[in-house]
């Protein structure tokens, strides 16, 4: 397999901190996006002569929460009918952005050279654990043509230096004890999934369509319900957005935070 890294959309967090510490982890090719109106966030850790990619900001034109005709999840849903009622409108605003994530990764992914065909998608703000073997992983993902998605969830899972599989099992609504974090939902803080299994027309489709759900849910619409829903697994663990980093027990520091 031959391996593209790639980040794109808003470049937030302490970049140059977190992608050393990446490229230490994950020694492949590098690719970098952002927004056309954003280049400048680009140039503070890569250079004005750095290579990347630019596109523009992709433009809502609905809500993907109040708006597309099936919404899979019951916190979806939930949400949904607390925006019929007028609460948790600030919530609902801010997911009309949490498309463009997915958007972004379809963009670069299909303007990279074809010869990469297993993709790590991470975002800027992501702190990735430095204990993990991850080539395990990335050839799990490849072997099985299965998308993996990795990050800590601090209210089920402070640890960054140890993984845990979401139970492949689907909330029936009833049974509290069911993971939500599976069924139509992907990890993503940093997912690897051969680049086959994005279809990145389709992605775009759907957003045409008003049809793509906001982030974990609508990574699973384009990396496993096109192959049936549940070719993907989702890992508590092995990845963090930096702003939660209080709440995690990482290179032998405890939560400062506690959770």
């Amino acid at each position: 397999m031959k391996i593209a890294v790639c980040l794109s959309g808003m470049v937030r967090g302490q970049v140059p901190r977190n992608l050393q510490r990446l490229k230490r982890i994950l020694p492949y090719d590098y690719f970098y996006s952002t927004y056309t109106h954003r280049e400048e966030d680009l140039w503070w850790f890569l250079g004005m002569d750095g290579e990347y990619t630019l596109f523009d900001e992709p433009k809502m034109h609905y809500n993907p929460v109040m708006d597309p005709p099936e919404l899979y999840t019951r916190k979806l849903k939930l949400l949904k009918q607390d925006g019929e009622k007028g609460d948790k409108l600030d919530v609902i605003e801010k997911t009309k952005h949490h498309t463009k994530q997915i958007l972004s990764h379809a963009n670069l992914v299909s303007h990279i050279p074809e010869d990469y065909d297993m993709i790590i998608r991470v975002r800027y703000d992501a702190f990735i654990s430095q204990k993990i073997d991850f080539v395990h992983y990335l050839e799990k993902s490849y072997n099985e043509n299965i998308a993996i998605g990795f990050g800590t969830r601090t209210s089920r899972w402070v640890d960054l230096d140890k993984l845990y599989v979401v139970p492949r099992r689907w909330p029936d609504g009833i049974d509290d004890t069911i993971s939500q974090d599976w069924g139509s939902y992907l990890m993503d803080v940093m997912i690897m999934h051969p680049r086959k299994l994005l279809d990145t027309e389709h992605a775009f489709k759907l957003h045409e369509e008003k049809k793509l759900l906001p982030a974990e849910v609508g990574w699973w619409q384009v990396l496993s319900e096109p192959t049936g829903g549940e070719n993907h697994i989702s890992m508590y663990g092995g990845a963090q957005i930096e702003r939660f980093l209080t709440r995690t027990r990482y290179d032998n520091q405890q939560p400062r935070i506690p959770t």
